[in-house]
């Protein structure tokens, strides 16, 4: 047989479909022809000129900068564009964002006591503005019913005959002034001679005074309630709510009572309840598939239009109504708030939008 004969091309080879981690190359070394596994052929980083290419981090080139906020290391401005962070330049960006996130965590779930306290110091101030009032005012003494006084004369005055002057006498004359001193205790309830000098730790009192809502603290009247789903004004004009983010006391007697859908509260009606000067706050979203630029909101003291406000046009179908006043508020009555004139038939019901809200403040 001829070389020639034996002679095997490459192209007169049986094509394969794949390669099998058990398959063979065949390789030239400095060591002579051998054979080696598919599954030990290994392309390092220096046998790829197209590394950069498709590499996340590339050469990792650029200058990089941080500055420190909060006590993490952020990532600087300054830093070239042409730098890919790693993990590690990312870490204190990413440690300060889960401390914000914990901290608007908590703030979350304060959120109405700064409201609370703020009407919590209205209160303080209302009590305060008592207190000033009543020491400013002068006051009627009375005495003890059944205490003893004794006065001692120190001086008596008659008229002279002929000038028609006052003269002192040492002695009582009928009919004309005399000057009267209250004797003091100073004998510890009798005088030198063993005579009662009248008890004189008993004999005016000053009656005691409640201020406002007597001993007791006010009951609290501060309220705000909210939409946090969207809600259909259907056959009435009386707005809805269905979350109450801040109550009045309900749980003591006579305290102020709150209704959500429809929207109502009454005030107490006893003298736990002072007439109050009340801040109140809407911000109410109206969603209407009709035009509602000339349709109010008005809110009702005891069946009285206290304030009505008229909205600011958001979009063809969105109204927004933001707006506050001061009322006084007096025992037993009861504040309403309502859209427009009611829903009328045939016509497509207006929403209340998710975000809307309204508050009572008690200032004082």
């Amino acid at each position: 047989m001829a070389i020639e004969d034996e002679i095997v091309n490459i192209s007169d080879l049986d094509v394969g479909s794949e390669i099998l981690k058990t398959d063979k190359l065949i390789i030239e070394t400095n060591n002579g022809t051998k054979l080696l596994d598919f599954k030990d052929f290994v392309i390092g980083l220096d046998n790829i000129s197209f590394y950069h290419l498709i590499s996340g981090r590339g050469t990792n080139v650029g200058t990089k900068k941080f500055e420190q906020i909060g006590g993490y290391n952020l990532l600087h401005i300054d830093t070239d564009l042409d730098h890919k962070p790693t993990y590690e330049d990312l870490q204190g960006s990413i440690e300060l964002t889960k401390l914000n996130h914990t901290a608007y965590t908590t703030l979350q779930v304060i959120s109405a006591i700064p409201e609370q306290n703020q009407g919590d110091i209205q209160n303080i101030l209302a009590r305060l503005g008592e207190i000033v009032a009543l020491l400013e005012t002068p006051q009627n003494l009375h005495f003890t019913p059944g205490a003893e006084i004794r006065l001692t004369k120190i001086k008596s005055w008659s008229t002279q005959a002929r000038t028609g002057s006052f003269e002192k006498y040492w002695r009582w004359v009928d009919g004309r002034p005399s000057d009267l001193v209250v004797q003091g205790g100073q004998y510890g309830g009798v005088d030198a001679d063993g005579v009662p000098d009248g008890n004189a730790a008993n004999l005016i009192v000053v009656p005691a005074r409640k201020l406002g809502t007597g001993a007791g603290l006010p009951s609290s009247v501060n309220f705000k309630v909210s939409v946090t789903s969207d809600m259909t004004l259907i056959n009435d004009n009386n707005l809805k709510f269905n979350n109450t983010n801040i109550g009045p006391d309900e749980d003591i007697e006579d305290g102020a009572t709150l209704v959500l859908s429809p929207f109502s509260i009454v005030y107490p009606a006893s003298t736990t309840f002072t007439t109050s000067t009340i801040s109140f706050n809407a911000y109410i979203e109206i969603q209407s598939a009709i035009p509602a630029t000339d349709v109010p909101i008005t809110v009702y003291v005891q069946g009285r239009p206290a304030r009505k406000s008229y909205p600011r046009t958001i979009s063809s179908r969105k109204y927004i109504y933001d707006f506050s006043f001061v009322e006084k508020i007096t025992n037993g009555q009861t504040v309403l708030i309502k859209y427009g004139a009611g829903t009328k038939a045939g016509k497509t019901a207006p929403i209340i939008a998710t975000g809307s809200s309204f508050s009572g403040v008690r200032m004082f």
